[in-house]
């Protein structure tokens, strides 16, 4: 894998770039058609966005996945090249996130740096509060089957919490000094 390359620009996180055959290797780890030897990244759970549907996992003590397809293969389609939109795999520092685009996969690996910012900085990462959508209607071996008023579903692992975090990175505009999210990651705990 790339080592992390800082990005001046982006506050309090390293950014690594994927290409298209590391992007594959973290998905075909996912599916269990690759090699497991991969730095995790100290990543723990896996959400990804494909054509028909979404679907969740959770990585295990031995670093197998196990998915939501593994439950319920009609709600939670088994995430392929094709297929894809989206797959983010996190933890509590770092999320790759891998997307299909100009007919291959890429991705990038964004992780936290270390620093230590005052919260009055402009620059200091935000956590914004989120719930899980839906209301859980039932337990389905390892993971909580959510539906919501629309009649969406979707199988949450039953490890991961029903309030969690989106980290926020800022950048500053050099020439005009304003500040934006530059790169956004999800984080599986609620982080004040």
């Amino acid at each position: 894998m790339n080592t992390a390359i800082a990005n001046p620009r982006i506050a309090g996180a390293c950014i690594t770039p994927l290409n298209a055959e590391q992007a594959n290797a973290w998905l075909d780890w996912l599916t269990g058609s690759g090699a497991s030897s991969m730095e995790s990244q100290g990543v723990r759970f896996a959400l990804a966005h494909s054509d028909s549907g979404v679907t969740w996992g959770y990585l295990d003590g031995q670093r197998h996945w196990t998915m939501g397809t593994a439950v319920d293969p009609s709600l939670c389609p088994i995430p392929t090249a094709k297929s894809l939109h989206e797959l983010r795999l996190f933890g509590n520092t770092a999320e790759v996130l891998i997307w299909r685009g100009d007919n291959k996969l890429q991705g990038r690996i964004l992780a936290d740096d270390g620093i230590v910012f005052d919260s009055s900085d402009p620059l200091c990462p935000l956590n914004e509060g989120r719930r899980l959508r839906g209301e859980c209607r039932e337990m389905r071996e390892c993971f909580k089957r959510y539906v919501d008023a629309g009649g969406a579903q979707h199988l949450v692992p039953e490890s991961f919490p029903e309030e969690f975090s989106v980290r926020h990175y800022f950048e500053q505009v050099s020439s005009t000094g304003a500040v934006r999210i530059a790169a956004t990651r999800l984080v599986p705990e609620k982080l004040s």
